[in-house]
């Protein structure tokens, strides 16, 4: 990914997430495992993958509550990234991958 891009498409994909949940009622309505698994394709140096998962997992935990949407995302990203071991952030466990 071209730098600097990856803060486009986040910018891109909170529009689309905002606009399905005014019409669905949740952000994660409008969110299939094809469009997570296109997200997560947009990341594909090993590395940064790792600190993308640890970031998100700190941003998830900062309120002490591991909200669904925010599993589900941190869940598909472990799956498609092949990372399986169970970050922490703030002593707030990541939810483990059901086998497929």
């Amino acid at each position: 990914m071209a730098t600097g891009r990856f803060a486009q498409v986040m910018h891109t994909l909170c529009e689309d997430l905002l606009i399905g949940a005014y019409a669905g009622g949740t952000m994660m309505c409008s969110v299939d495992e094809a469009a997570l698994a296109s997200l997560m394709a947009e990341v594909d140096a090993p590395a940064l993958q790792r600190t993308v998962l640890r970031l998100a997992s700190a941003a998830a935990a900062a309120d002490r509550h591991l909200a669904e949407a925010e599993a589900v995302v941190m869940a598909a990203a472990r799956k498609h990234w092949r990372i399986d071991d169970q970050p922490t952030s703030n002593g707030v466990p990541l939810p483990a991958l059901q086998a497929a």
